[in-house]
């Protein structure tokens, strides 16, 4: 289970309240948006960061991993973010259907 309160910025997972920070946040929402889609860095950086010219592609993968570890996802058998190698993520969907954002 996992359910994103767009306005009052909150993540719920199976295991209680996750406590991303802002820019992780934003993160998840943007994966959150596109369930299935495998998204590249570049479209996560468009998406988050606003193509900041100064910020390097590999800290999608910085922050990826800390939405992971606020989540208890892990990369190896992963449940909520999965690694497509060589070219970005994809949000998985839950068994139930997309997460619940509201």
């Amino acid at each position: 289970m996992l359910a994103i309160d767009v306005g009052r910025r909150r993540v719920t997972t199976a295991q209680g309240s996750a406590n991303p920070t802002a820019l992780d946040f934003d993160l998840l929402l943007a994966f959150a948006s596109s369930p299935g889609q495998v998204l590249s860095r570049r479209q996560l950086l468009h998406a988050v960061w606003k193509d900041d010219d100064y910020v390097d592609e590999r800290v999608v993968d910085v922050h990826t991993r800390t939405v992971r570890r606020a989540l208890g996802d892990d990369a190896s058998n992963p449940h909520v973010i999965e690694t497509v190698r060589s070219v970005g993520y994809r949000f998985l969907p839950t068994t139930t259907g997309d997460p619940a954002l509201s």
